[in-house]
């Protein structure tokens, strides 16, 4: 086992001269719902693959029982309430545990005096964006802004999914690029595999929905911009042989959206079909004839890795990763634009079968650049550099990083 953290030579970290070894302590609070976010996915997927390398030693923390099979056991920490779980019990744990580098990767969430490095995953800038993440007066402000301040000064080192969210990273939140590390996501591992005819068609009976569908799989927020696809298959309604189906967990934004079908005419050939089972995803796309993304922000799009996995012909926004990551694997149309995005999915869903297999054959050659394998091997290496840091360059850092607070406060809400 390697050393305490803090206790060490300055150089090199620890865990590097235990035979190469690191052992990495995950904050998998994420993980405490059974209805996982993006970043929840985010960070179930990370921890397998991560115990899955030879060198790596994984200790998942968390202040709750997690919601999901984990392959490795989960230490209790908490406290009086979050902020003390987060800055004392956390660090406790971390300290009583001999990590060598602590990871949180739901965008924050890290002691300031952990006793080890650490490494935060910080997916997007969407959090300081008002127009499309109101943020309440009180307590909820106080803890974006605190959580924001400490998780982001006082990391060693920053990951996120693309090279658009490191762009907005370092332009709206200060954060340097020398501390900024890009690591793409991927398709859960098996998703290429076809469930077969009758598992697809046992879902859709169960759903209650037919097959060849028009998908969308996601949140409801803002940035989200469900209210353009609806506005778009309202234009279309009429002329395509198939109805849209809105998976994603309950959410109180989703009634705005279902009076705006209802508006629109559209409420009976819309299936708002809740959330949908890890186990029952793929199967979810290959039932669909098209999966719809239409965001206007958006750290990476897991939702449409996924489609373009299951071969599911793509229509996303043309905005903040989306294009970055779906490559020519997609049709890309304007976000918020619900005529441009009628058009777009009318000639997708309406393409002849030769049409139809060229964009899966790109999607698929997307597709295979990326794989949880190749995140954890370049998240590994993140948390190697931040470990074998020296403990006063890591001090120096963190003092540092205090400069450039009051760029990383959302702005108090007006009104």
């Amino acid at each position: 086992m390697a050393p305490p953290c803090g206790n060490g030579p300055a150089s090199p970290g620890p865990g590097v001269a235990d035979a190469g070894r690191l052992r990495v302590g995950i904050d998998v609070r994420a993980l405490r719902r059974v209805e996982l976010s993006g970043v929840g996915r985010y960070c179930l997927e990370l921890t397998r693959a991560l115990v899955r390398r030879p060198l790596v030693e994984v200790v998942a923390l968390s202040d709750g029982v997690p919601a999901h099979d984990l392959p490795v056991a989960v230490i209790p920490f908490g406290g009086a309430s979050e902020v003390v779980g987060e800055q004392v019990g956390l660090a406790r744990a971390a300290r009583q545990q001999r990590l060598d580098v602590l990871l949180a990767p739901a965008n924050r969430g890290l002691p300031w005096a952990a006793p080890c490095a650490t490494v935060l995953t910080l997916h997007d800038t969407v959090e300081w964006d008002r127009t499309l993440w109101p943020v309440g007066r009180g307590r909820s402000w106080g803890r974006l802004a605190y959580s924001s301040v400490l998780s982001l000064a006082g990391a060693d080192l920053v990951v996120t999914d693309s090279e658009a969210s490191a762009a907005a990273i370092r332009r709206r939140l200060r954060v340097s690029g020398h501390r900024l590390r890009v690591i793409p996501l991927a398709a859960p591992d098996g998703f290429e595999l076809d469930p077969g005819d009758d598992a697809v068609a046992s879902l859709c009976a169960r759903l209650g929905v037919e097959r060849g569908f028009l998908l969308y799989l996601g949140g409801f927020d803002l940035k989200e911009d469900v209210a353009t696809l609806l506005r778009a298959f309202a234009r279309i309604v009429e002329s395509i042989g198939c109805d849209l189906v809105i998976a994603g967990a309950p959410s109180s934004k989703r009634s705005t959206l279902e009076d705006l079908a209802i508006s629109l005419g559209i409420t009976d050939r819309v299936h708002w079909v809740g959330f949908v089972p890890e186990a029952d995803l793929s199967t979810l796309y290959r039932g669909a004839s098209c999966f719809a993304f239409p965001p206007y922000a958006e750290g990476f799009g897991l939702p449409v890795v996924e489609a373009m996995a299951c071969e599911v012909p793509v229509v996303a926004a043309r905005a903040a990763a989306l294009p970055e990551v779906v490559s020519d694997g997609a049709v890309l149309v304007a976000p918020g634009d619900d005529r441009a995005w009628a058009d777009a999915l009318v000639e997708v869903l309406h393409a002849t079968g030769e049409e139809r297999v060229e964009l899966a054959g790109r999607a698929r050659r997307r597709v295979a650049a990326l794989s949880w394998t190749r995140t954890a091997q370049e998240t590994e290496g993140v948390l190697r550099e931040a470990a074998a840091m020296s403990n006063v360059r890591r001090g120096l850092r963190r003092v540092a990083g205090l400069g450039a607070a009051p760029w990383r406060i959302p702005p108090w809400p007006s009104g």
